[in-house]
């Protein structure tokens, strides 16, 4: 049976074709750079989230800095004497010991509130990214404590797609293959250091190239967040969705 060739493009009409998808992929481009450099001061709601994360971000310093003050104040004369040469080893001791008892109350303080600043510093960046999506006429959805915990995970799993090339089998088989070079070079460093350091750079040669796949994987990927935040998908389909 043969084809209908009335609906077979002429080799010109394909070139027409092709010629207007640059075009338009170049100012489409165009513009997503230009909102880049120009968006953020053009919109009232981006310019106040923008002063919300400054301040935020002078607050949490603030409270960063005072804990270390409030923890550590105490140590700086014992450290002025150490660093003089007028203490014996008896004194290093002490210091040593009265800064680790410090440094877990100190870490036991500083971690709940470093992780809240980071969901703070999230939920305002994904908020001035929707709040963008909307000024471009895309429908944004609500941001919450569930949206902001979701983001994190779309995040670090992008990111091990991005390193892993999960959707891709033979680049995926590509990184499986470095890392069974790497731990074949550790082995053969304990048992023929020689061998192994020859391994060792081939595989570091290796990964050096595959970083360009990675970078390429990050481009492919760089819509998975707007795709999230104008859509009700889950991690997992916004990923494959990107």
């Amino acid at each position: 049976i043969r084809p209908d060739t009335a609906d077979i493009p002429k080799p010109r009409q394909v070139y027409i074709q092709k010629g207007a998808s640059i075009r338009r992929f170049l100012m489409d481009f165009g513009k997503v750079v230009g909102n880049s450099f120009t968006l953020w001061y053009k919109d009232g709601n981006i310019l106040r989230l923008m002063a919300m994360q400054l301040a935020a971000s002078f607050f949490f310093l603030l409270l960063f800095m005072g804990a270390i003050w409030f923890f550590f104040a105490d140590l700086v004369p014992m450290v002025i004497a150490v660093s003089a040469g007028t203490s014996d080893y008896t004194a290093i001791a002490q210091l040593v010991q009265a800064f680790l008892a410090r440094l877990i109350t100190f870490l036991l303080v500083v971690a709940p509130l470093m992780l809240i600043s980071a969901l703070v510093e999230i939920y305002i960046r994904i908020s001035m990214e929707s709040r963008a999506l909307t000024i471009l006429g895309f429908a944004g959805k609500e941001i919450n404590l569930s949206k902001v915990v979701r983001y994190i995970l779309l995040s670090i799993w992008v990111a091990i797609m991005a390193i892993t090339s999960w959707y891709s089998r033979k680049l995926f088989y590509v990184f499986l293959g470095i890392i069974a070079l790497i731990v074949l070079a550790i082995i053969l460093a304990l048992v023929l250091p020689l061998l192994g350091i020859l391994l060792a750079i081939l595989a570091i040669l290796a990964y050096a190239a595959y970083f360009f796949v990675i970078i390429y994987n990050s481009v492919r990927l760089a819509l998975a967040s707007a795709i999230f935040l104008t859509s009700d998908e889950g991690v997992l389909a916004t990923a494959r969705k990107a």
